[in-house]
């Protein structure tokens, strides 16, 4: 499973649309582990592209706060 999480400076960033990269967080689910860590730039902020990309890269689960309602 693939969980995206928006960042900001190494730390997890309130906001969905401002955040200047993800960690895209590849987890075991079996075996309960972190498998990689992988921290790549936020594609830009308009609506719909960064649901899309979070989808075309994986991304089953987002942690994620002050996101609108189009995303």
């Amino acid at each position: 499973m693939r969980i995206g999480i928006p960042i900001d400076n190494g730390i997890l960033c309130p906001h969905f649309g401002r955040c200047d990269e993800f960690a895209l967080v590849d987890v075991d689910e079996t075996r309960q582990i972190i498998r990689q860590i992988q921290i790549t730039h936020a594609p830009e902020h308009e609506p719909g592209v960064r649901p899309r990309w979070l989808i075309q890269n994986g991304v089953k689960i987002a942690i994620v706060g002050g996101i609108g309602e189009r995303a």
